[in-house]
């Protein structure tokens, strides 16, 4: 692992800001999925190919809400979608998101959305790291998204 990488993952986990119980506050929901929960708290977010939203603003629009946060926040204003979605990860004309009520992942259209996820990608949030965001994550980066999946399914069994 890179030593700039090293010392990013230092700095989420040094930082009280950097967890999910911020996260459900803001999202006034219950709970997060354990396998989220712990990402959120041990990561923060990821960003070396696919973005998997997390606890980070973003400078460039001025935020006041992490990433999760506001691109949830933005769907339920814009889309009506249920509380139970969180937008983990934006592809333009869908969103994947995580139910936090059975911990699956589902994709969800922007033009077609009626009030039920279109599909089923994964069964919890580490086979979708491990079936979606894998795959596509930069050669660079991809030895670090399996260390992140290896510790998300061994701290959350």
């Amino acid at each position: 692992m890179g030593n700039h990488i090293s010392e990013y993952l230092n700095i989420l986990q040094e930082s009280a800001m950097y967890n999910s119980h911020r996260v459900a506050r803001a999202l006034k929901i219950k709970k997060i999925p354990k396998e989220y929960e712990f990402f959120l708290n041990r990561y923060g977010d990821f960003y070396y190919g696919p973005e998997i939203y997390g606890t980070t603003f973003d400078d460039d629009f001025k935020d006041t809400h992490m990433s999760v946060v506001r691109n949830t926040l933005n769907n339920r204003k814009h889309l009506n979608t249920p509380p139970k979605y969180l937008e983990i990860q934006n592809h333009d004309e869908y969103f994947d998101a995580l139910n936090v009520e059975d911990g699956k992942v589902y994709e969800i259209h922007f033009g077609t959305w009626k009030g039920t996820p279109d599909t089923l990608i994964a069964n919890s949030f580490t086979e979708y790291l491990e079936k979606k965001v894998l795959p596509r994550v930069n050669s660079k980066y991809k030895a670090h998204m399996k260390e992140i999946i290896r510790l998300t399914r061994f701290k959350t069994k």
